[in-house]
């Protein structure tokens, strides 16, 4: 059986922390405990349970960050390889970029080497052609000068 008695000393001379005055009437009223007729065991009960009870919530939250710990190491991890995953797919993007630019300028010479070649073919043939063509008239030329030209009237030409 439990009884209300006033304490020995009801109030104190601080007040509350939620007035700013030097007194209040909620730190005026007397305070009151309770005693049991069992003693003190019942509040050593509570207290050896309130004990417990911490250090098993305690327990639980430090599980818990362990778990909590690693993920977060492991996050930092991962965002770390992003970044530096991020970084190198740049590297390799403008990297290519650049092969693809030396490719086209590549292939581009190679054009411009067969279009030499196929100018320098054109006029081989046009300088056969032109060489064959005074081939030709010299040698028309030739016998025509000939047939005109008799060898008694060059001589007497020139004599």
């Amino acid at each position: 059986m439990k009884e209300r008695i006033q304490s020995e000393t009801p109030t104190e001379t601080r007040c509350c922390a939620e007035h700013e005055c030097e007194r209040c009437n909620l730190c005026s009223l007397p305070t009151y405990r309770y005693i049991s007729s069992d003693g003190d065991e019942p509040e050593r009960r509570r207290r050896e349970a309130i004990a417990a009870a911490t250090c098993l919530t305690e327990a639980l939250v430090d599980h818990l960050n362990v778990g909590v710990a690693q993920a977060y190491v492991n996050q930092r991890k991962l965002d770390h390889e992003v970044k530096t995953l991020q970084v190198q797919a740049g590297q390799f993007s403008k990297q290519t970029a650049q092969w693809i630019v030396m490719v086209e300028g590549f292939n581009q010479a190679l054009k411009e080497i067969g279009d030499v070649e196929n100018w320098a073919r054109s006029i081989e043939v046009d300088m056969r052609t032109i060489a064959t063509a005074l081939d030709l008239s010299a040698s028309q030329f030739l016998l025509s000068y000939r047939l005109i030209v008799t060898p008694n009237t060059f001589n007497r030409k020139w004599s």
